[in-house]
């Protein structure tokens, strides 16, 4: 009977440990997603630039063990789809999942891909069980990410042109902008009340400028003058004063701007230092002068980078030319006509802003100067020379050729164009034409854009995407 009696006991036992709840669960009661803890975690290369895939940890209450998958494993994550321009689910393949080698507590799953914020995991039942072997269950969490779905479906694709003429020099024509001071006056007040948020405070405030004598006296052509102003409210405004001031940190102010053909040599504009006198001296070339005030104020922004005093670089030169696509990219939003204007300037913008949309190493998977992930080829589709990247386009020998890497200290104008970029009034201290400045510019020059202005910049170029393979 007592043996009976001691038999049926160790059946109790082992009984209730086989239908006991396990000794682990997911930790809960943090900011993410539905209270979720699981952290999010993007892949960045040596430098810290981020690349195409990312892990998830997934922290338990006590140590777990994690199981093969018997089947592939993916991610749910909201993407961009550029056909229907809705956010439509995407699975994100799990490369491995696994329990963290530097803590028991933690199951890390490593991406093949980016997550969109909200996206969600679910681990199948009896893949995590704790140390003693029992089940933890069907697991599911959902994370907090710091992508938009538009910027994974950028991550996954390439951009090229639907229309090719709108890269293309084949067929531009003289530009044949009005002159006379009132119809210019009459083009600035309808560029600037474009704008969504100009008041009527602003547009008067800048057409007093315009009519200005002291403005008249740096820019006596009035199409070059407006174009100035109309750089006003974009990241390069801090231009206007830079170009129309009697003084600056250097105390080397522009004299007054020269329209004069420079076609000839190859240039729409250029800069000199007069060591003499003590000032830059700035031409614009006579077409780029009757062009769209859009462009003029462009190309201004452009040479206002080339103030100095060095000798010209490759991190000067490709600074000027990422503000000045920035800056087209925002005239874009008010002016998308802009894009398919017969003038070398616009076609010009629109090959570099091709180039920058397919760049971007810091930031990615927003736009940059520096190569992306998988891209192998920035202004395909264009008859360019193929180019790794926005940077490296300039540097062919059809644009810049050879020159030195970087510069000296640069003026309070990149400076300016900085704060603008990233939306912070904050002293940044005095930017070096380096480098290190490049990769500031890299990380910001998507800052400030919402997916719906990204999605207006690929509308007016009539670009379409392409898969990448940038695993």
């Amino acid at each position: 009977m007592r043996r009976l009696m001691l038999l049926a006991a160790l059946a109790l036992a082992f009984g209730g440990c086989s239908s006991a709840p396990p000794d682990v669960r997911v930790v809960g009661g943090c900011a993410g997603p539905d209270a979720s803890c699981a952290r999010y975690v993007p892949a960045v290369d040596m430098e810290g630039a981020p690349l195409p895939r990312a892990s998830v940890l997934i922290p338990f209450s006590g140590p777990v063990r994690v199981a093969a998958l018997s089947a592939p494993l993916h991610a749910v994550t909201a993407a961009f789809d550029f056909e229907t321009r809705t956010a439509a689910l995407r699975l994100v393949p799990v490369r491995s999942i696994s329990s963290d080698a530097g803590n028991a507590r933690q199951v890390v799953i490593e991406l093949d891909g980016l997550l969109a914020d909200g996206a969600a995991i679910e681990i199948p039942e009896g893949v995590i069980t704790d140390t003693r072997g029992r089940g933890a269950g069907s697991v599911k969490v959902t994370v907090a990410t710091p992508h938009t779905p538009l910027g994974i479906a950028l991550s996954a694709v390439v951009w090229e042109p639907s229309d090719p003429s709108l890269f293309s020099l084949d067929g531009i024509r003289k530009p044949r902008g009005e002159k006379a001071e009132a119809p210019v006056r009459g083009e600035l007040e309808s560029s600037l009340r474009a704008r969504p948020r100009a008041s009527d405070a602003l547009v008067h405030e800048m057409l007093a400028r315009y009519d200005s004598e002291a403005a008249k006296r740096k820019i006596p052509d009035h199409r070059v003058r407006a174009g100035l102003l109309t750089l006003t409210g974009t990241t390069a405004e801090p231009a206007i004063n830079f170009i129309l001031s009697d003084t600056n940190r250097r105390g080397v102010p522009f004299e007054a701007i020269e329209v004069v053909p420079l076609a000839a040599y190859g240039a729409l504009a250029a800069v000199q230092y007069h060591p003499l006198i003590g000032k830059l001296r700035m031409m614009i070339d006579t077409d780029v002068a009757a062009d769209a005030l859009e462009n003029i104020g462009i190309e201004l922004a452009h040479e206002a980078v080339h103030s100095s005093l060095a000798s010209g670089s490759a991190t000067e030169e490709t600074l000027a030319k990422a503000v000045q696509a920035r800056v087209y990219q925002e005239f874009l939003q008010w002016n998308p006509g802009l894009a398919s204007l017969p003038s070398a300037g616009s076609r010009t913008r629109n090959v570099e802003t091709l180039a920058l949309r397919n760049s971007g190493r810091f930031g990615f998977p927003n736009a940059g100067v520096l190569p992306r992930p998988g891209v192998e080829d920035a202004v395909r589709g264009t008859g360019h020379e193929p180019a790794r990247s926005f940077r490296d386009m300039l540097f062919q020998p059809d644009w810049y050729g050879d020159l030195p890497r970087a510069g000296d200290t640069g003026t309070e104008v990149v400076e300016g164009y900085y704060r603008r970029m990233i939306g912070s009034e904050q002293d940044q201290g005095r930017l070096k034409l380096d480098q290190d400045t490049l990769k500031l510019f890299d990380r910001a020059l998507d800052h400030g854009f919402t997916d719906a202005h990204i999605v207006a910049v690929i509308d007016a170029l009539k670009l379409r995407p392409v898969p990448v393979a940038n695993r």
